[in-house]
């Protein structure tokens, strides 16, 4: 999953940025105004109940894909049609097409793109 953005404020080791689902803040270094991406790898995507300490907004489910010990989430963000949110959840997950479910992470697994 792939968030653009804008950073707003950087300092003390603490980036936030503007995205189209919200700030994020999170570890890093970059520039005021500086363009830049936030990418979140599926397995870091926490989705429903259990949340991560970044809410992502919700994600109306498109399509679940069981892969053996797990399964593949496509979602896409209530806040940003255009944003795809990519999961891998849990094989026992009960989550199925249609469902809208909650999207968060952690902070910590946010990777901090330049542009």
């Amino acid at each position: 999953t792939i968030l653009a953005g804008t950073v707003t404020e950087a300092e003390n080791g603490i980036v936030t940025v503007s995205t189209a689902v919200g700030p994020v803040s999170l570890p890093g270094a970059s520039t005021g105004g500086a363009t830049v991406a936030l990418a979140i790898r599926p397995e870091h995507l926490v989705l429903g109940d259990a949340k991560g300490d970044v809410a992502l907004g919700a994600g109306k489910v498109g399509d679940v894909v069981f892969q053996g010990s797990f399964k593949r989430v496509l979602a896409t963000s209530a806040l940003d049609p255009a944003l795809q949110f990519i999961a891998k959840a849990s094989a026992s997950a009960t989550v199925q097409a249609g469902d809208t479910i909650a999207v968060s992470c952690n902070a910590q697994d946010i990777i901090l793109l330049a542009d």
